[in-house]
C-alpha cells in the first residue's frame, strides 16, 4: 500500500512538472518571438537556447528562430553551423525546408555563390513556401546577371514570373529579363519584352527604365527617330 501510495504522489509530481516546463517553454518563446519582432536578435538568441534546452514541442520553432537570430545579426558562418544541426535533428518539414533557404541566404551573404545556388535549388526542390521559391529563382538570376551570364539569369527570372503573383515585383523582372536580353544582343525579343510594359505600368521609374532600354536598343540598330521618340517620353 505504502509503495502504491508512492508511486501514486511521483506520478502527480511528474505531470505537474511536464506541465510547468511546457508553460515556462510556451512564455519563454513568445518572449524570445516578441524580441525577435522587435529586432533584438542578441536577446531572443539567448532566449530561444533556453527553450531549445528544455527539450520539448517548442524545440524545432526555437531552433529555427535561434538560426534566424544569428543570421540577422550578421554572423552567418554561425548561422550556416547552427541550421545544419537544426537539419539533423529537424522533425517540421516546412522549417525543415525553408532552413535550406537560410543556409543559400547565409552562403550568398558570404559571396560563396557557387553553394548559394546549390542550397537555394535543394531548397526549391523540397519547399512549398511559394514567396521563398520566387526569392530564389530572383537570387540565382542576379547571382548569374551578375556573372555576365544572361541567358541563365533570364531562365531563373522568367520561372520566377510563372509563379509570382506581385505585380509590382513582376514588372520589375520584366525589366531585369529585357536588360538580359538586350546586354545579350537579342533585340527583337527584349523590344517584345519591354514595350508592353512601357503602357502596361503606371510606375514612372520602371516606365522610364523600359523607355531607355528601348531607345537605346532603337539607336543601336539605327531606328533614330524611334529611339528619340522614347528618349524624350523620359
Amino acid at each position: 500500500m505504502k509503495r502504491a501510495f508512492i508511486i501514486y504522489i511521483y506520478s502527480i509530481v511528474l505531470i505537474f512538472s511536464t506541465t510547468s516546463y511546457a508553460i515556462e517553454s510556451s512564455q519563454l518563446f513568445e518572449q524570445g518571438m516578441e524580441a525577435f519582432r522587435m529586432g533584438n536578435y542578441g536577446s531572443s538568441e539567448l532566449i530561444f537556447r533556453k527553450v531549445i534546452d528544455a527539450n520539448d514541442s517548442y524545440k524545432d520553432r526555437a531552433w529555427y528562430y535561434l538560426a534566424l537570430s544569428i543570421f540577422y545579426q550578421k554572423q552567418y558562418r554561425s548561422a550556416i553551423f547552427e541550421l545544419n544541426r537544426f537539419l539533423l535533428l529537424c522533425t517540421t518539414p516546412d522549417l525543415c525546408s525553408e532552413a535550406r533557404y537560410w543556409i543559400a541566404e547565409s552562403y550568398y551573404s558570404l559571396n560563396d555563390y557557387i553553394k548559394a545556388i546549390e542550397e537555394y535549388n535543394r531548397f526549391i526542390s523540397q519547399s512549398k513556401n511559394k514567396q521563398l521559391i520566387v526569392n530564389s529563382y530572383d537570387r540565382i538570376g542576379e547571382i548569374y546577371f551578375n556573372q555576365k551570364r544572361y541567358d541563365e539569369a533570364i531562365i531563373e527570372w522568367k520561372k520566377a514570373l510563372t509563379i509570382s503573383s506581385k505585380k509590382y515585383e513582376d514588372s520589375n523582372r520584366v525589366i531585369k529579363i529585357g536588360e538580359a536580353l538586350f546586354l545579350s544582343e537579342r533585340y527583337d525579343e527584349a523590344l517584345d519584352m519591354l514595350e508592353p510594359l512601357i503602357h502596361a505600368t503606371g510606375d514612372i521609374p520602371i516606365s522610364s527604365k523600359a523607355r531607355l532600354l528601348v531607345g537605346r536598343i532603337y539607336q543601336l540598330t539605327g531606328k533614330h527617330w524611334q529611339a528619340i521618340k522614347y528618349f524624350n517620353e523620359i
